[in-house]
């Protein structure tokens, strides 16, 4: 993903053996084309082709550890999600709490691949180790509403069925097509539940669904 290169998958391997097919959690090896090793680096993920986004500033929901203790907004850290490690600056909330869902914008200083749901840890240098846990929420790359704006429509939407993902990100980015196939990726939604949530979404006056755009009312109005 970190390259853009396109590689080939020739052979799979699980434990010493060959296999047709793998699983997330599986100590997986894979002999690849198209790419050589020099090009490779710790924490790069192998994806389909538009299938993933990468981003450097996202929403997630953040739990401090106990050991923490209260933080303050702004405030820096090392990020580590699956093998990535990179640093990142946190703002929100003036004031992060031990045990509550804080919701929380990250910037890091490395594009990481985004995937809802996914889960990450914040550090802190030695002696004091890991601060907090989360999880993706939303990508921002793009998005130019102020910090304020993002946090009061995340708020409004935190629930975390995914009807309200969807209303949160066509609120964060005034309008989505409802034919992106990231948005099973970016939001959990699959294809074959993905009407059905539409439909839980229009029901909220604040949504428009005009062909295959899902618009928030406010840009609705201004094309009328």
């Amino acid at each position: 993903a970190r390259t853009g290169h396109l590689a080939r998958v020739r052979h799979l391997e699980v434990h010493g053996e060959s296999v047709e097919s793998s699983n997330a959690g599986l100590r997986t090896a894979m002999n690849l084309t198209g790419t050589h090793r020099s090009q490779v680096q710790r924490g790069d993920e192998l994806i389909a082709p538009d299938s993933y986004s990468l981003c450097s500033r996202f929403l997630a929901n953040l739990r401090l550890f106990d050991a923490a203790g209260p933080i303050r907004c702004p405030a820096e850290f090392l990020f580590h999600t699956a093998t990535k490690q990179c640093e990142a600056r946190i703002t929100g909330p003036k004031d992060l709490v031990a045990n509550r869902e804080n919701t929380v914008i990250i910037h890091t200083n490395e594009p990481v691949l985004f995937s809802y749901g996914q889960p990450f840890l914040l550090r802190s240098p030695y002696p004091v180790g890991s601060v907090a846990s989360g999880q993706f929420m939303d990508p921002l790359d793009g998005i130019d509403k102020k910090t304020s704006q993002i946090l009061e429509i995340a708020n409004q939407h935190r629930d975390t069925d995914r009807s309200s993902s969807l209303k949160r990100r066509v609120h964060l980015c005034d309008q989505i097509q409802v034919t992106d196939p990231r948005i099973e990726t970016e939001m959990g939604i699959s294809t074959d539940t993905l009407e059905q949530h539409l439909k839980m979404a229009v029901a909220d006056p604040t949504l428009q669904r005009q062909g295959d755009m899902l618009i928030s009312v406010q840009i609705g109005r201004a094309h009328v």
